[in-house]
């Protein structure tokens, strides 16, 4: 855990260093733009990472909810984050497993855990439009 912790704080460090701006362009690079915005309390640059589908069917009140929440929870850390990666695997009879994933030494991206999803979670994690 603390390799993984000091991993990420250099990951952090080299892109803030970097002379590109960062962009929503893999999902690190928009979990570090969300943790940016809160930390710097911007709504704007929070509701800019959203896909248009979710804009267009959530209510802003329920958005300024969500960042100020978030905000709330930063400042109630004491600053240290470890991002985690999970991919819902959805099969087609609606039968759900979200897959949690870890990076390793050798550039590759193995699994940490499996976890079945109950059947009161599948409304919450996945919906059909």
């Amino acid at each position: 855990m603390g390799k993984r912790l000091i991993v990420m704080l250099w990951i952090m460090l080299i892109m803030v260093g970097c002379s590109s701006e960062l962009q929503p362009d893999r999902p690190e690079h928009t979990a570090l733009l969300l943790n940016h915005s809160i930390f710097h309390q911007d709504f704007d640059a929070f509701v800019s990472l959203f896909s248009e589908a979710r804009k267009a069917h959530i209510e802003e009140q329920q958005l300024i909810d969500q960042f100020e929440q978030l905000v709330r929870m930063k400042q109630d850390s004491s600053g240290g984050m470890v991002f985690t990666n999970y991919e819902l695997l959805v099969f087609d009879h609606g039968e759900m497993v979200l897959v949690s994933l870890t990076p390793n030494n050798n550039g590759r991206v193995e699994i940490e855990d499996i976890q079945f999803v109950p059947d009161e979670l599948k409304n919450l994690l996945w919906k059909k439009e």
